[in-house]
């Protein structure tokens, strides 16, 4: 932006300017942090371990909070625990080959 475009904007509509650059800086700060909360899910789904993994929203809440999760917001599942066990269990002779 040049100095004579600065000039011509009222100072609210350089105000709503920065509002929504630190919104967006915000948004793209939260993106990140998610992404990187989800490859620690991840890893964590496919390291070996005898104890039963949890599910990500398990995860998320009781592992790896972030401050700008929603306390309130009741999150779905999108998978129940069976269905998940079975996939876990169907990886798991996939790994060991079979019997």
């Amino acid at each position: 932006m040049s100095l004579n475009e600065f000039y011509d904007y009222t100072p609210v509509e350089i105000d709503y300017a920065f509002k929504f650059y630190y919104e967006n800086e915000d948004q793209r700060s939260k993106i990140t942090w998610e992404q990187t909360r989800l490859k620690i899910y991840y890893s964590y789904l496919f390291s070996p371990s005898q104890k039963r993994k949890v599910t990500y929203i398990t995860f998320k809440r009781d592992y790896l909070p972030f401050s700008f999760d929603e306390k309130d917001k009741e999150d779905k599942e999108v998978i129940d625990d069976n269905t998940f066990s079975a996939i876990q269990d169907f990886f798991k002779q996939k790994i060991e080959g079979p019997k």
